[in-house]
């Protein structure tokens, strides 16, 4: 039996992050399927697939910020409770929408060192790291929510 070491909640911490991924992109998907003929029209399909490809860069950051969390609340666990992947893939799309709509309406500010980037770069990267950060909270707050399991009463 493997007591410690520096992956501690590896494997913990993928099945969350594949949990959470996956909840995300199908709640993301439905969002964007059921609200974006009003707004986007055709472009719904490439939006769709824009959602798809921005799990490329969640997965890994998803993984280490769970493998954090897992090690963070040691005593808090996923175990039988099937609504808190759902309830952090609903948190993902909503924090990660609405921060990038207050992203946008804020405008981006890119620091000065991603200016130096060719192209688009620099904004996409700046763009990626705010998606990352609210998708990050995500978890963070689901991590956070109460057990709904009982705790067997004192001396009982």
């Amino acid at each position: 039996m493997i007591v410690g070491g520096p992956l501690r909640g590896y494997t913990r911490g993928f099945r969350v992050s594949l949990d959470y991924c996956i909840r995300y992109f199908i709640l993301g998907a439905a969002l964007i399927l059921g609200v974006g003929p009003f707004f986007a029209g055709w472009d719904t399909v490439g939006i769709l697939l824009g959602l798809f490809f921005a799990m490329l860069p969640l997965f890994p950051t998803a993984l280490a910020a769970n493998i954090l969390f897992a090690r963070i609340f040691r005593f808090r666990t996923w175990r039988n409770e099937r609504w808190r992947p759902w309830a952090a893939g609903a948190l993902g799309v909503v924090l990660t929408t609405g921060g990038m709509v207050l992203v946008g309406i804020v405008g981006p500010r890119l620091p000065r060192f991603l200016d130096d980037f060719p192209g688009p770069s620099g904004e996409l990267l700046y763009l990626l790291g705010w998606v990352v950060l609210f998708s990050n909270l995500a978890l963070l707050v689901a991590w956070l929510l109460p057990s709904t399991r009982r705790k067997p009463l004192p001396g009982g």
